[in-house]
């Protein structure tokens, strides 16, 4: 593993913890206002997404590539969904 992949899984892993903490500090404003659940819930995909893209750079196997793949695509192809529900 060299330098820039070690750079771009930290960058990845620590997006998902500022989606994480974002989540969590949205719904403690208010959790029963439907516009923070909602806004939530538009952040989440976000969250799956950089999840699965810190470990598929770390995989060596094209199989376990293509399942981290297919996790992360979860989360780029729910966000316009969740996304057209808050606005």
């Amino acid at each position: 593993m060299n330098v820039f992949q070690l750079i771009n899984i930290l960058v990845h892993f620590f997006s998902f913890l500022v989606y994480v903490c974002l989540i969590i500090f949205i719904l403690q404003r208010d959790p029963k206002a439907l516009l923070n659940r909602l806004c939530a819930l538009t952040i989440v995909p976000f969250a799956i997404w950089a999840f699965a893209i810190t470990f598929f750079h770390s995989v060596t196997t094209e199989n376990a590539a293509r399942v981290w793949i297919n996790i992360a695509s979860i989360g780029w192809c729910s966000f316009p969904i969740t996304a057209f529900w808050f606005y």
